[in-house]
């Protein structure tokens, strides 16, 4: 699951148990969607960083076959997370 729906979960799980009456909000809501919102922030980092430097990477070297080949593979390529996708690009 991506990271804001997980956020998202967490507010609605959160707003459920205010409604019942059973929520020590200021501690369910701030630990546990800081974390929440700390790792979503490292992932946009993470990709802009990799995408900034894959884009260095092929106006160096702009052989056309090679970048058609690249891009190909990683918009075809099936990505089951955002770290695995790191590491594939990374690679």
């Amino acid at each position: 699951m991506r990271t804001s729906q997980r956020a998202g979960e967490v507010i609605k799980d959160n707003f459920r148990q205010v409604e019942a009456g059973t929520s020590n909000l200021t501690v369910n809501i701030t630990s546990e969607l800081r974390t929440e919102i700390v790792k979503m922030r490292v992932e946009s980092d993470v990709f802009s960083t990799l995408r900034k430097r894959s884009m260095q990477i092929f106006c160096m070297y702009g052989r056309q076959r090679f970048k058609y080949m690249v891009i190909r593979w990683y918009n075809v390529r099936p990505r089951p997370n955002y770290w695995m996708r790191a590491f594939y690009v990374s690679c």
